[in-house]
């Protein structure tokens, strides 16, 4: 069974899983499924993520004007990727907003980050490990998304 842990439908999800999957048949027909991001759990569990992160972010605010939530995701290219953050976005109530993680200026991105945004990663990358006091931890280091995952996978045949 070949299950992509990646959250958006990028180049490893659009080439690097078929090949993958076109290897594997040699062995037996592999059982593919669609990318984590993909799965409607996950994307009920990043709303109420959302969800509660506005809650504390309206609570400590003194501002008047409330953004809608941020979610930070690696750029994507293609009709394929700009679909889904759409998507996304509809189902979540965030605003995606595309965050090379290898931007060499920093400071430029966290002047950006509004409070409150979400890093759409599973684990740690240069952007987590850079901007981690304003973001917080990356999605497999939160109760709520390591819990639904191991969930998710225990359930599998």
């Amino acid at each position: 069974m070949l299950v992509p842990l990646l959250l958006l439908p990028g180049g490893h999800v659009r080439h690097d899983v078929p090949a993958i999957a076109t290897a594997w048949r040699q062995a037996g027909p592999p059982r593919r499924l669609p990318f984590l991001g993909a799965w409607p759990a996950w994307q009920r569990a990043l709303r109420a993520e959302l969800a509660e992160r506005a809650e504390q972010v309206q609570v400590t605010s003194v501002s008047n004007g409330l953004e809608s939530p941020r979610l930070l995701h690696h750029p994507v290219e293609g009709e394929l990727g700009q679909r889904y953050l759409r998507h996304l976005s509809k189902v979540t109530g965030a605003i995606c907003v595309a965050s090379p993680y290898s931007a060499a200026d920093l400071e430029a991105l966290t002047l950006a980050i509004p409070t409150g945004a979400l890093p759409l990663t599973l684990a740690a990358n240069r952007l987590t490990d850079s901007l981690g006091a304003l973001l917080g931890p990356p999605l497999l280091q939160r109760p709520r998304f390591r819990a639904l995952l191991l969930e998710l996978l225990g359930e599998l045949p």
